[in-house]
């Protein structure tokens, strides 16, 4: 993973999910379909149809050279 990581490259879902798979030694790591829980149940993140293209947008900003949040580049 660091070195793909220090390889540079898109950030993607796709990548994202590769580094997911091998933490996790899972075979598949998809994106959640249903809210999530933290902190013992006190922290609701709730699902939305539009979560996963809102985070695909989230990515695409964080690697984009012209935002001005994106990292040294």
């Amino acid at each position: 993973m660091r070195a793909d990581a220090a390889g540079g490259g898109p950030l993607t879902f796709e990548r994202l999910e590769a580094w997911q798979r091998e933490v996790l030694a899972v075979a598949t790591a998809p994106f959640r379909t249903t809210s999530a829980w933290a902190r013992a149940g006190r922290e609701r993140y709730a699902y939305r149809d539009e979560l996963p293209a809102a985070f695909e947008a989230c990515l695409a900003e964080a690697t984009d050279p012209a935002s001005t949040h994106a990292g040294p580049g």
